[in-house]
């Protein structure tokens, strides 16, 4: 294992993040397969633990089939989901009995994922309980500087040209700009779409936030009208691969199962009409409005929670980079994909969502799938018509 100590650029609410142990209501590693690397695999192999622990973990202990030096071997949960290392209250056994430095380091720093873009950074995914609350809270995502020290099984290499990352830099930086402006959603992402495929128009349109202010009118009116006009205003085929979203979710992850089930029914096409063509990607504009209304009515700054996600979700995803297998012009399209499964999912479950824990239960259940998997592939090509 290799120290890593440095000043890291952090989303300013990191300083305000805290474990928040066995009150969490999403443990770290439920439902996951932790990947882990060779060092810390063979470590892992030699831990004298009770009786219990020790076979536990050596059923846990997979090597995968593809296996490198960095990403080695899965720590498997059970049947249901859950981490074998887990006592009843939801501590790690594993730590409680041999100590921190026991742990891999994706179980030590979940959810911060330190890394070397152009300079150090550490990430926090939207998959964490206490990071929801924060940015619920109105914690602020802007970037800020502090000296952190991780201890990692290899050091990341930093970026080979100063030149090319300091244009990285700046084109993720202008993205996130554009999505924190008081600008209705779809203006915002009209303008990350412009940057990204126009930047020379974007250039000469600059980052005001003049042209499509809101209206002068109730913050709640105002909202509906916003989040309402981002989800009509989409085209039919990224509603209908949007449904296809969580029809298909609802089957693989079970902590988004029963948010899924019942979207799919309330966002069921509405009834053919002759001569229409297939209504699967037509929405029910009076059914989603009454909805959006009831959600703003009980979370009155749910579009400034929307943001604050979808900044964080940038950071995380290294926005406009995006993983592997993402085509490198679908960046905008998988965040208007996100921000309208997003809008639908908590419309649809409007009945569930009673209090602030019901909405972050439902983002982290999302996020669990939209970070920790291969989300953004997986998205676009079931959105390949769009």
């Amino acid at each position: 294992m290799e120290q890593w100590s440095d000043n890291f650029a952090v989303p300013e609410y990191y300083l305000k993040f805290r474990c928040k142990g066995d009150r969490c209501r999403h443990t770290c590693c439920g439902g996951l397969s932790v990947t882990i690397s060779r060092e810390e695999y063979f470590r892992l192999l030699s831990v004298e633990g009770s009786g219990n622990l020790r076979s536990d973990l050596d059923v846990s202990l997979d090597v995968l089939r593809d296996a490198t030096p960095d990403r080695y071997a899965a720590i498997r949960p059970d049947y249901f989901g859950r981490c074998r290392m887990l006592d009843e209250q939801g501590w790690c056994r594993l730590q409680s009995e041999c100590g921190f430095s026991a742990l891999a380091a994706v179980c030590r720093y979940f959810p911060r994922s330190p890394g070397h873009r152009e300079r150090p950074s550490c990430r926090m995914t939207n998959a964490c309980e206490e990071t929801l609350e924060l940015l619920l809270a109105g914690e602020s995502t802007l970037p800020v500087s502090t000296p952190l020290s991780f201890e990692l099984a290899a050091l990341p290499e930093p970026w080979p040209d100063p030149e090319e990352a300091a244009k990285r830099e700046a084109l993720r930086n202008a993205c996130r700009t554009l999505m924190r402006l008081p600008l209705p959603f779809a203006e915002r992402l009209g303008r990350i779409h412009t940057l990204l495929h126009s930047p020379k128009a974007a250039e000469r349109s600059g980052t005001g936030a003049e042209s499509g202010a809101f209206p002068e009118e109730d913050g709640i009116r105002r909202s509906v009208r916003d989040l309402l006009q981002t989800v009509t205003g989409a085209r039919p085929e990224l509603i209908a691969g949007v449904r296809r979203i969580i029809d298909w979710a609802g089957g693989e992850y079970a902590s988004l199962r029963p948010y899924a089930v019942t979207a799919s029914l309330l966002l069921a096409p509405p009834a053919q009409e002759a001569g229409t063509g297939s209504a699967d990607g037509r929405i029910d504009a009076g059914r989603l409005k009454r909805g959006l209304l009831e959600i703003l009515t009980r979370f009155p700054d749910y579009p400034g929670f929307l943001t604050r996600v979808l900044v964080n979700e940038m950071d995380w995803q290294d926005f406009p980079f995006l993983p592997r297998n993402c085509p490198a012009k679908s960046a905008d399209r998988y965040l208007e994909i996100l921000l309208i499964l997003l809008i639908l999912m908590t419309v649809s479950n409007v009945d569930a969502l009673s209090s602030e824990d019901d909405l972050v239960d439902l983002f982290a259940a999302v996020f669990r799938m939209a970070d920790l998997t291969n989300f953004p592939a997986n998205a676009l090509a079931l959105c390949r018509d769009y």
